[in-house]
């Protein structure tokens, strides 16, 4: 998930949604790269990739990205498979907004901006249940 567009000022969120597999009991992996996270500790991103945004193609660096709002977690998850966990962010690199993709199952969403950040540490909340 690339930024579509990038805000001139940061925002400062704490927290998120990411979409993740399960790996396990305590286990995350992400669903679309090879990457397995515990839960309920700091991860961090050592990356030194840029990415640029698609609307301006400006610059950022990579990192964690999520989504602001729960809603828009659930609706970018694709299969059933899947679920979306609440993370705590730190360093965060650079807010925006992203659009949900073909692959959707709500074609009414496709295209539609939906605020994302980009953060270089994640804390993955396990879920209650």
């Amino acid at each position: 998930m690339c930024l579509y567009s990038i805000d001139k000022k940061t925002k400062n969120w704490k927290v998120g949604y990411k979409v993740f597999k399960k790996y396990g009991k305590e286990r995350v992996k992400t669903p679309i790269y090879p990457h397995i996270y515990k839960l309920n500790t700091w991860v961090k991103d050592k990356t030194k990739i840029y990415l640029r945004s698609i609307k301006d193609r400006e610059k950022y660096e990579s990192g964690f990205h999520f989504f602001k709002n729960k809603r828009d977690a659930v609706i970018y998850n694709r299969v059933s498979n899947e679920i979306v966990l609440k993370i705590k962010v730190r360093n965060l690199i650079v807010t925006g907004t992203s659009k949900i993709n073909n692959y959707n199952r709500f074609k009414s969403w496709k295209n539609r901006p939906v605020l994302t950040g980009v953060a270089k540490e994640m804390f993955i909340i396990m879920e209650d249940n």
